[in-house]
């Protein structure tokens, strides 16, 4: 097993089934750090999953950006509370919006001794 130099947020991030969990499943194993998914960690067992194929009402789409919003929060203040306890974390979402990566340089600036790692899939 491979170690890592110092704490890092390793980010794999990229469209819905391009291969981002099971690199970071692999990466995981190889590393033996802890993998998160915004998803199956974070907004299944708080929000549920979304119906598949629901045509949306404004509101509905609106509820769903906020939940998404919502569980990107929880997803990096997980990975900020890793970096404070000096252990490093692979990071999985889609990261499609400019405001997750503004959180995650909010992360980043906390830990100017971590590094961040992004790999687009």
């Amino acid at each position: 097993m491979r170690e890592l130099k110092s704490k890092t947020i390793i980010v794999i991030c990229g469209v819905v089934l391009s291969g981002k969990s099971t690199i970071a499943r692999e990466v995981s194993k190889e590393l033996g750090i802890r993998h998160l998914d915004v998803d199956n960690d974070i907004r299944f067992p708080i929000f549920g999953k979304p119906e598949q194929g629901a045509d949306l009402s404004p509101e509905g789409k609106e509820q769903e950006r906020l939940e998404m919003l919502s569980s990107y929060k929880v997803f990096l203040a997980a990975a900020d509370e890793l970096i404070t306890l000096g252990r490093s974390v692979i990071l999985t979402a889609t990261f499609s919006r400019e405001i997750y990566w503004e959180m995650i340089r909010e992360v980043m600036a906390k830990h100017p001794d971590a590094s961040l790692k992004v790999v687009q899939c």
